[in-house]
C-alpha cells in the first residue's frame, strides 16, 4: 500500500430524529450500508445535503478534504456504515432502488436462481439452458410470463411450489391422465368421455374395426351376484371384472383403464336389476 492511500471503516447507531458528528478526515467518504434512507449530511460546517448508500463525496479526481462529517437522521433509528480516507479510491457497485432492468441475451446463457424467489416476466430469445437449482416459488401470472422462443433445456430441481393462474397445470394433469401419458390411478377425468348404460342387454362401445387407437375407460360401474345376475365390462368378449359366486353381491368399479386397439369393447347386463354404467372414450 502506498503512502498516499488509506481506507478506514466506521459504523455507528444514530437515534431517531438526532444527528451525530463523525470526527474523521480524508478526501473521500462513502456510505456503504444504512438501515434506512431518510438521512442527510454536512461536511465540516457546510449546508445540509441529501445522501444515500453508494454515493461518494470526493474521490480520486475531485478530492474534498474534510475533518468532520455530520449525519442528520430524519427518520427511525439508523445504523450507518461509512468508509473514508485519502487516495485513488474507486467503487464499481451499482444500486437500483426500483424500476425495470432490460437484459438482452445474445447467445447461450445459464440463468441460476440459488435462493427463494419468484420468477417474473422474462423472455429468453436465444438458445440456452435455464436452471432453477434452489428452492423457490415459480409463479406464472399470465400465460406468457416465462416465454421460450427457441429450443432450450429447462431443469426444475427442489421446487417449493409451482403456481399457475391459468390452465398450464390443468393441461399437465390432463396429459398425465391420458392413454399416452402416465396413468394416475385414483384420478378420474371425464373430459371428452361418452356415457353408455346396459340393462338386461349387451351394448357395444367400439367394434374391433372402430377401435383404431384404443379405448379409455374413465369409469365403469357394475354389480355381480352370480353367473346369472351380473353386469360386466368385456374386452374381446372376455370379462374385465370379477364374477361373484352364490348369493354374495359385489360392486364392480374400474377406472383409468386403457384398452389397446384392434379388439371390441362392450358392456353387458344379464338382468335389468344389474345395470352397467360406463364413461369411456374411443381414440
Amino acid at each position: 500500500m502506498s503512502d498516499g492511500f488509506n481506507y478506514n471503516t466506521i459504523n455507528r447507531p444514530i437515534p431517531a430524529g438526532e444527528e451525530s458528528v463523525f470526527n474523521i478526515t480524508g478526501s473521500y467518504v462513502l456510505v456503504v450500508e444504512a438501515t434506512h434512507s431518510d438521512f442527510k449530511f454536512r461536511v465540516d460546517g457546510g449546508t445540509e445535503n441529501y445522501w444515500a448508500v453508494g454515493i461518494m463525496i470526493g474521490g480520486a479526481t475531485t478530492p474534498l478534504p474534510f475533518k468532520k462529517i455530520t449525519i442528520v437522521n430524519k427518520g427511525a433509528p439508523l445504523n450507518i456504515t461509512m468508509v473514508h480516507g485519502d487516495g485513488p479510491v474507486r467503487d464499481g457497485r451499482m444500486s437500483l432502488s426500483g424500476g425495470t432492468l432490460q437484459v438482452a441475451f445474445d447467445g447461450t446463457q445459464h440463468i441460476a436462481f440459488d435462493g427463494t424467489q419468484a420468477v417474473a416476466v422474462q423472455n429468453f430469445p436465444a438458445t440456452q439452458p435455464v436452471s432453477l437449482p434452489g428452492t423457490q416459488n415459480v409463479k406464472f401470472t399470465t400465460p406468457q410470463s416465462v416465454k421460450f422462443t427457441s429450443a432450450q433445456e429447462v431443469t426444475f430441481a427442489n421446487i417449493a411450489r409451482l403456481e399457475d393462474s391459468f390452465t398450464k397445470l390443468t393441461e399437465i394433469v390432463a396429459k398425465l391422465s391420458s392413454q399416452s401419458g402416465l396413468l394416475s390411478l385414483g384420478w378420474v377425468d371425464l373430459t371428452g368421455a361418452s356415457y353408455a348404460t346396459a340393462s338386461g342387454v349387451k351394448v357395444s362401445l367400439a367394434t374391433a374395426a372402430q377401435n383404431i387407437n384404443g379405448v379409455s375407460i374413465h369409469r365403469f360401474n357394475g354389480e355381480n351376484r352370480n353367473n346369472s345376475w351380473f353386469s360386466v365390462l368385456l374386452y374381446d368378449g372376455k370379462p374385465l371384472t370379477n364374477r361373484s359366486h352364490g348369493d354374495l353381491s359385489t360392486d364392480q368399479v374400474v377406472q383409468n383403464l386403457f384398452l389397446p386397439a384392434g379388439k371390441k369393447v362392450e358392456i353387458e347386463s344379464s338382468q335389468s336389476s344389474r345395470p352397467a354404467h360406463v364413461w369411456y372414450e374411443v381414440h
